[in-house]
């Protein structure tokens, strides 16, 4: 069956005067769905934060998370798409085929578990600022040298450059 005769039976379900439900094969979240999503873990761990701007639904798979970050996506239909992909993926893979789908995604962080950053490599990315008549010695050598090494020993300087 097209996907628009689909649409049009769903839509019609919902409009129709009875309280016919939609059909199990058009509605993943009816128990008798081939692809149910009633029994997802995803969907259980949906939690939604709200800041000033948008509504985000994100997901928080507790003791069985791989990462210190929190995957959140901006629409009910990502979170959804979420929920259908693989019950095994970790979140970096969800994030790899979110990427790939062309799906906006956030991660979120609790600001405790953050490294800070070192002040000497905040130092080193800065710029000294060089009037007209200056003239490059030894001190500028080694500044550049420590920017060198400070801009190498981060991970995505070092993915930049690939």
């Amino acid at each position: 069956m097209p996907i628009s005769k689909q649409c049009t039976f769903f839509v019609r379900s919902f409009t129709a005067k009875s309280d016919k439900t939609p059909n199990s094969d058009l509605w993943d979240l009816s128990m008798d769905n081939r692809q149910t999503l009633c029994f997802s873990k995803c969907l259980s761990s949906i939690r939604t934060v709200k800041n000033k701007a948008e509504m985000l639904y994100m997901f928080d798979f507790g003791s069985s998370s791989t990462v210190p970050w929190k995957l959140a996506v901006s629409s009910t239909s990502a979170a959804l798409c979420v929920c259908h992909l693989h019950e095994g993926m970790s979140e970096e893979d969800l994030v790899w085929e979110l990427v790939q789908n062309s799906v906006h995604f956030h991660t979120l962080q609790c600001c405790n578990t953050l490294d800070l950053a070192l002040m000497e490599r905040l130092s080193a990315m800065m710029v000294p600022m060089r009037l007209s008549g200056h003239v490059f010695d030894k001190r500028d050598h080694n500044f550049y040298k420590k920017q060198c090494q400070s801009f190498f020993s981060l991970q995505c300087s070092c993915a930049a450059l690939l």
